[in-house]
Parts: structure tokens; sequence; C-alpha cells
């Protein structure tokens, strides 16, 4: 699979400021805690995967995190709503059905499965399923 460089981040090392540019035609506007869960986020997955990944804003409510077509995660982190939604592959989202990670989701029947977060650290409880959601080649 190829991919093109379409996200860059940076960090200031001096303030810890992250910041992002992206090229696609809608503006991305993470806000700060967004950028740190997309960190977060790109840190789980082996660093070939991760400068493959692009980032899309298709809704005003959400960030869509893409590698190649696959549409495996989407980000909303805001004082009054945090979640992430994962594209689960099949056979993950069956074993899953009553785990309380993604009591959130109440039709087990859509391709994405929300969780939603407390806090950044909840991100580590749901590592593997991110990994798994994003390498997921859907049929």
């Amino acid at each position: 699979m190829r991919c093109c460089s379409v996200i860059t981040f940076s960090v200031n090392t001096e303030t810890g400021e992250i910041s992002i540019t992206s090229i696609f035609d809608k503006e991305l506007n993470p806000t700060k805690s967004e950028l740190k869960l997309i960190v977060i986020i790109l840190s789980f997955l082996p660093s070939d995967i991760a400068r493959c990944v692009t980032l899309e804003r298709r809704s005003k409510n959400y960030i869509s995190m893409f590698y190649g077509a696959n549409d495996f995660l989407r980000l909303k982190y805001s004082p009054r709503s945090k979640w992430i939604s994962l594209r689960l592959p099949r056979e993950l989202s069956s074993e899953n059905v009553d785990n309380p990670l993604f009591a959130a989701q109440h039709n087990k029947k859509q391709l994405h499965w929300q969780a939603n977060l407390t806090s950044l650290e909840d991100l580590e409880l749901l590592k593997n399923f991110i990994i798994a959601s994003c390498i997921y080649i859907p049929k």
C-alpha cells in the first residue's frame, strides 16, 4: 500500500505544545485535547503504519482516522463529550458484545463501536482494539 504524507505533527520542546497541519479541504481544527488523543493513538501503531494514517473532518462532530480506505477510528474529545469509535473486525465485535469498554454502543450491529473516555489514560485499555481496527481490511 502506497501512502503519502498529508499530515504533519510537530511538538514545541520548550512549551510542549502540539501542532498539526493538513492539506485536506475541510479544516481539521482539532482541540489541544484532541491533538493529544491523536498523538497517543498514533504511538500505539507501528511507525510504518502510523506514517500512512490520514485525518479528515467529514463531520463537525468528530475527526476520522484512515489507514488507506479504512475509516478505522473516529474521535471527539471536548469538555462535554469524550469518546472514540472503532471499526472493529467482525471476530472482535462478536467476542466483545458484552465488554464494558463498549457500553456506550447500544446497536452492536453497526460498523463503528463507541467507547466513552473519562481521560486520555483510558486509551491504554483500548490499545489492542485500536491496532486491530487499523490493520483490519474491511470486506
